[in-house]
C-alpha cells in the first residue's frame, strides 16, 4: 500500500476551492485547529505500516490555492512566498521536513516493512491509538495518534502483555511532537519525561501527555 496525496485528490476546478487539502478539514473550527489535523494526518502517513509516502506539490505548506488555480493564473503551481515563512503554512513544511528525517534516521520505519507493525492500543470513545514500529539497536519506536480535538496532560497507555519485549523495556523518550511550537503547535503537551508504570514483569503502562489532534513519536530502550 502507498499512502498517497496526488493532484487529483487535492485538484480543484478552476473557481472551486473546495478540493484543496486545507479546505477538506472541513470540521475544524478555526486556523490552529486546522494545521494542527494537518500535521497529524501527515505525521499518520509517515509513520504507519506501508511501502511508500508520496504529497503533491503545495501541499507540503498547504498553500490555499491549487495548483492548477495557480496555473490557470499564469502563476507557478507552487506558491513559493510560503517556503520557509514564519506563518503556519511555512511552520507545516518544517513539520513535514523534520518527519522526512525522522523517517531516513530510523529504520525501524522501513526496514522490514508491514512485519515491523503491531498494534499497542486503539480507545474508539478518545480516537486515540497507538502501535509499535520495529527494533534497532536494542531501540523500539512507539506512535500515538490523537485524532480528537481533545488533549490531555496524564493519559495511561497499557502495553500490550503478549509483547515479549515489554519485559526488556528499561526507558522511553519523547523523540517527535507535532504540537511542538516550532510546527505551530501550543508546546503545552511535551513530554520531558515519559513515565513507566510496571505493575508485574509483563504489565506495564506508559503515561504521558497528549495533545489534541496529534502525533508523539517515543523511542523505547529495551535491555
Amino acid at each position: 500500500m502507498i499512502l498517497t496525496l496526488s493532484h487529483d485528490d487535492t485538484d480543484s476546478s478552476e473557481h472551486n476551492s473546495n478540493n484543496i487539502l486545507l479546505n477538506c478539514i472541513s470540521h475544524a473550527q478555526n486556523d490552529m485547529d486546522k494545521f494542527s489535523d494537518l500535521r497529524n494526518f501527515f505525521a499518520w502517513q509517515r509513520c504507519a505500516s506501508s511501502r511508500g509516502h508520496m504529497i503533491h506539490m503545495g501541499d507540503e505548506v498547504a498553500q490555499p490555492m491549487s495548483w492548477y488555480q495557480r496555473f490557470r493564473r499564469d502563476l507557478s503551481s507552487m506558491d513559493w512566498s510560503l517556503d520557509n515563512s514564519t506563518s503556519l503554512h511555512g511552520k507545516i513544511q518544517e513539520c513535514i521536513r523534520d518527519l522526512n528525517h525522522l523517517y531516513i534516521l530510523y529504520p525501524q520505519f522501513w526496514q522490514y516493512s508491514e512485519e515491523n507493525y503491531s498494534f499497542i492500543y486503539e480507545y474508539g470513545p478518545n480516537l486515540v491509538i497507538a502501535y509499535h514500529r520495529g527494533i534497532h539497536n536494542n531501540r523500539h519506536i512507539v506512535d500515538i495518534h490523537n485524532f480528537s480535538n481533545r488533549g490531555y496532560k496524564s493519559y495511561d497507555i497499557p502495553l500490550p502483555g503478549s509483547d515479549p519485549n515489554v519485559a526488556c523495556i528499561r526507558d522511553a523518550m519523547e523523540i517527535f511532537n507535532t504540537d511542538h511550537p516550532k510546527y505551530g503547535g501550543s508546546g503545552a503537551f511535551q513530554n520531558q519525561q515519559v513515565g513507566l508504570i510496571r505493575n508485574n514483569e509483563r504489565d506495564m503502562v506508559f503515561r504521558l501527555a497528549i495533545p489534541p489532534l496529534a502525533t508523539i513519536v517515543l523511542e523505547e530502550y529495551l535491555s
